[in-house]
């Protein structure tokens, strides 16, 4: 039996919300815990169970465990159940290749000028550096990956070329 962990870190207001929504969708176990622990910003909190919560973590890690098979046994048709995790990371990279390919294929097909071109540069270093963010076997900072570096890829890029246009 294989295992998935799913690691996010969310503001206080969303912990609980996103936890249960993880047990929702198949979680075998969710934590919450200090996002911040290890660091100056670290803080101790101790609460008893059926007692009401006076404090919280300002940022908040909730790690969810989900059971590989689940995925195939239930039919879910993904690139991680189809190709495995090592075939998923496989798969990113070479859609990322084809991205940058493409965006050098709408540059070269259109009048641009030196600020998409930078654009380009940089969405490539990103994407890179997103890659080396996570692999096989090491999915703590996904969420960091995914969705904080596509946000900035995004905002950076478009940023490059409404810069080039004006």
């Amino acid at each position: 039996m294989g295992w998935v962990s799913i690691t996010i870190d969310v503001e206080t207001d969303r912990a609980e919300a996103l936890a249960d929504a993880l047990l929702e969708q198949g979680a075998l176990s969710v934590d919450v815990s200090d996002a911040q622990a290890g660091s100056p910003h670290e803080r101790a909190i101790f609460d008893e169970p059926d007692e009401p919560a006076h404090a919280h973590w300002q940022l908040n890690r909730v790690c969810a465990l989900f059971d590989a098979d689940v995925d195939r046994e239930q039919g879910l048709h993904s690139w991680v159940t189809r190709f495995g995790e090592v075939g998923a990371f496989t798969g990113a990279r070479i859609l990322h290749l084809i991205t940058i390919v493409l965006l050098i294929a709408v540059g070269l097909g259109v009048s641009v000028g030196l600020l998409y071109w930078v654009g380009v540069v940089i969405v490539g270093a990103l994407l890179l550096y997103e890659h080396t963010l996570v692999r096989p076997g090491d999915l703590r900072r996904l969420d960091a990956a995914f969705f904080t570096m596509n946000g900035v890829i995004s905002v950076a890029f478009f940023a490059f070329v409404l810069a080039d246009v004006l």
